[in-house]
């Protein structure tokens, strides 16, 4: 089956901001790896693609007064190609090394993948536990900021309008110490979905943990941030101890499906051995 849409390559973002106001049902698209794949299953086939993959003024890594911006371009190759961002983000070059192939890296944005929405999407545990926030655009309104977590509300359902466009994502820069680990577990290395995904983020101050982001994936409706087990980690100096109480209120905090990849079951304890993994190995980084 043929699927037809209209395709508008784009060179400035007031253009882009035109042609999606005038397009209703349109999609935006920098990377453009889900797209095709949507249209072949049926799930989502647009009246047009508005393509922004040319925009320089949207791929850009800064610090700000504090803040790390990206521009809504932002590659995952550039999470590990990128010195800048590897020293003020390491979570998210540990985050990009399992996703996907090279050739879909190179291609798939972090916006695009937040955009997406998947409960299981990769990008957003380590962007939610670095306190991430989202920067969208519109030509009516002009932009609006709202944090990562008020974004994704469901899944594959966002709070962008129609009329929007993700410009940026950002979040508070590196200041002291952190120490941060991700994981992804899955059925195989490569080229798979997760079946649980999380992050931890801990500003250390000495010995003792000043403040702690932490966040799952692929085990609720969307990926989320467990603030009980930040709240028992903040203003702590970690112990065996404590960190298997916080894998197990990590796990508690759970609202996995079963599917064709896993059980409920399989997912919630997976998430508990996990997350004491990959806080040990981000206390022992």
């Amino acid at each position: 089956m043929v699927y037809r849409f209209e395709y508008y390559p784009t060179r400035s973002i007031d253009e882009a901001l035109t042609l999606l106001a005038e397009h209703a049902g349109s999609e935006v698209v920098a990377g453009c790896t889900n797209t095709i794949v949507d249209a072949r299953a049926t799930r989502k086939i647009p009246k047009a693609v508005i393509d922004i993959n040319r925009l320089s003024d949207l791929r850009y890594a800064r610090r700000d007064n504090g803040t790390i911006r990206l521009g809504a371009r932002t590659t995952l190759t550039d999470c590990f190609a990128l010195p800048f961002l590897v020293k003020e983000a390491p979570v998210l070059k540990l985050m990009a090394a399992e996703f996907a192939g090279t050739l879909i890296r190179n291609r798939a944005t972090l916006a695009g993948n937040i955009a997406y929405a998947s409960p299981a999407a990769d990008v957003a545990p380590p962007l939610l536990a670095l306190s991430a926030t989202i920067t969208l655009v519109s030509k009516a309104r002009g932009p609006r900021t709202l944090p990562l977590s008020e974004f994704i509300v469901g899944p594959r359902k966002t709070a962008l309008a129609e009329d929007e466009i993700i410009s940026e994502v950002a979040f508070p820069a590196a200041n002291g110490e952190v120490k941060s680990s991700y994981f992804k577990f899955a059925l195989r290395n490569a080229m798979a979905i997760s079946l649980v995904s999380g992050a931890v983020v801990l500003r250390m101050e000495g010995n003792k943990i000043r403040e702690a982001g932490l966040a799952l994936g692929a085990v609720a409706p969307k990926p989320y941030r467990v603030a009980q087990a930040e709240g028992m980690l903040k203003d702590q100096i970690p112990t065996d101890a404590l960190i298997r109480e916080v894998a197990k209120v990590v796990a508690a905090s759970t609202s996995p499906i079963s599917d064709i990849r896993a059980s409920a079951e399989y997912r919630r304890e997976i998430t508990e051995v996990m997350t004491r993994r990959i806080v040990e190995r981000a206390l022992s980084s």
